[in-house]
């Protein structure tokens, strides 16, 4: 949900859950930001920017330049499941949606490495997805199923994605699995 430019780190996003974890986390490390509105020409927009060359080479070289190069960072496969259930909760909350009428927790982004990683990261609590590409992106798709323990083990920071996702889950724990088809289970070439 941002970038990171020479000399400070961009974080874009309107919801202000979002932003407020943003800012306790820069507060944490004493840095100090700013707020911009703006309308970039098709909507409403809200850029947080931290001054920091420091944080900004950090984030480049952890994390990757340009949406078709991010990658997630080589300690978060290692790291404690404390933090990697907070970046999954950011990735999620900032390019992911919980479809009650798809049946599925979907995220999008332009970088395969980086839907690689986070699916890799998803298997530490026993979520499983699988890849799917359109014309514009690569996506992971996450059977409702798994609803529940993301909701236990991730969760979302942002009020309407939570509700959702708590239907999705709820849903997911009246169903039985004789009503339930999974893609990330099929193995083709047996027929029906």
């Amino acid at each position: 949900e941002g970038c990171a430019p020479a000399g400070q780190v961009s974080i874009s996003n309107l919801d202000d859950n979002y932003i407020i974890h943003a800012k306790k986390f820069l507060d944490k490390i004493n840095l100090s930001y700013a707020e911009k509105y703006h309308h970039r020409g098709f909507a409403d927009s809200r850029d947080l920017i931290a001054n920091s060359s420091l944080l900004a080479r950090f984030m480049r070289n952890a994390c990757g330049t340009g949406s078709s190069n991010k990658k997630v960072p080589a300690f978060a496969y290692s790291a404690k499941e404390e933090f990697v259930s907070g970046l999954l909760q950011g990735y999620f909350d900032g390019d992911g949606n919980f479809t009650l009428n798809r049946k599925m927790i979907r995220v999008s982004s332009n970088s395969e490495e980086l839907l690689d990683g986070i699916k890799l990261l998803l298997t530490r609590f026993s979520i499983f997805a699988s890849k799917s590409k359109d014309h514009k992106q690569d996506y992971l798709m996450i059977p409702y199923k798994y609803a529940p323990l993301f909701l236990e083990k991730i969760g979302s920071s942002i009020k309407h994605k939570g509700t959702s996702l708590y239907k999705l889950a709820d849903l997911a724990c009246k169903n039985t699995l004789e009503n339930y088809s999974d893609y990330n289970d099929l193995i083709s070439g047996f027929d029906n």
